[in-house]
């Protein structure tokens, strides 16, 4: 099997892959702790759903390779090698698909809001 690290897209990382990965993730977060503690007040989350209407996931995957810089350029670069670029494609198709219900694009979200002290 192919890991995340070898492939440009669908990332699988092995048990142990995702181990290191975590290990990693708590040693900068004891370098540079991301509680904001004291720092600020009056913190409130909030969940919401981003709404927007769609044609579907072939509609919603060419609107992303035509105005998402990085993936523009990634499709530009794949221009020579059609099956990558059909597996891209077909990937992205994919994600899409598993928001969109209907003829609606939802796209959940958590936002936070605070005060700094």
């Amino acid at each position: 099997m192919i890991t995340g690290k070898d492939k440009p897209f669908m990332t699988e990382l092995s048990a142990a892959d995702y181990a290191e990965v975590r290990r990693f993730g708590a040693e900068y977060r004891g370098r540079k702790p991301r509680s904001l503690g004291a720092r600020v007040k009056d913190l409130v989350f909030e969940r919401d759903t981003l709404v927007a209407p769609t044609l579907g996931p072939t509609y919603s995957r060419h609107l992303l390779e035509t105005t998402l810089g990085p993936l523009a350029k990634l499709v530009s670069a794949l221009q020579g090698d059609p099956p990558r670029l059909a597996q891209l494609r077909a990937e992205l198709e994919g994600l899409c698909g598993e928001i969109i219900h209907g003829n609606e694009q939802r796209q959940h979200f958590l936002m936070s809001r605070a005060t700094k002290v």
